[in-house]
């Protein structure tokens, strides 16, 4: 399947291919196109492994929409929906991200839908802490920014996986140094609109050198 996408796409759509050997959980094979899960066998949308030209419709429909494979072509609007999904997807987190580093809640309530919770275990205290949207937007309201303190920005989009037409997962980080987030965001597709319906993270402290794997790529 490798040299089937390094063939297919030798013009430059795509620049390398890496396989990375998972020893757990077993069985795992899932295909990255940067950030984009575009096939996942445990995904009831991709189940199982991929025929070679599944796949690389997957691919040409991120990389090369216009680009003929010379064969037959099915579900070709499912794979152009899931990839402007995945763009609408990263708006609605760029907001986010961007809200949070320049304390504009305003860009953070659009991210968010109003019912959202944001939970976090606090492992000092041993408990599990639950806030509101809003009480949360009443904190990043009254605090100064991470812009206006001139702290870096640390946050990446890891990686965003499509679970239904109107659901989706997605791993993201942020910081406030010396706090550094790792969130899981539920997303939910309301009126033909992406938001984060739910909101999980977790905290490291780093008081020293950010480590390799948390600076901005």
């Amino acid at each position: 399947m490798a040299q089937e996408i390094l063939t297919t796409f030798q013009n430059g759509e795509v620049k390398e291919v890496s396989l990375v050997p998972i020893a757990e959980p077993a069985g795992t094979f899932t295909v990255r196109l940067n950030d984009l899960v575009i096939w996942d066998r445990r995904d009831p949308l991709t189940p199982g492994f991929p025929e070679a030209k599944d796949l690389k419709q997957r691919v040409r429909d991120v990389v090369a929409p216009g680009k003929g494979l010379g064969h037959s072509e099915n579900d070709r609007s499912k794979v152009i929906e899931v990839a402007d999904d995945t763009r609408e997807i990263r708006v609605v987190l760029q907001n986010y991200l961007d809200g949070l580093y320049e304390g504009d809640v305003n860009k953070i309530s659009e991210a968010f839908h109003p019912t959202c919770l944001l939970t976090h275990y606090n492992e000092t205290s041993a408990e599990m802490r639950v806030v509101r949207r809003d009480e949360w937007l009443d904190v990043v309201r009254n605090r100064p920014s991470p812009q206006k303190l001139g702290l870096s920005r640390h946050d990446s989009i890891e990686s965003i996986q499509l679970i239904s037409p109107t659901t989706a997962f997605v791993k993201l980080r942020c910081a406030i140094p010396p706090r550094f987030f790792t969130d899981s965001l539920n997303l939910l597709k309301v009126d033909g609109t992406w938001q984060i319906a739910q909101k999980l993270f977790a905290v490291e402290i780093f008081t020293d050198e950010v480590p390799l794997s948390w600076r901005k790529k």
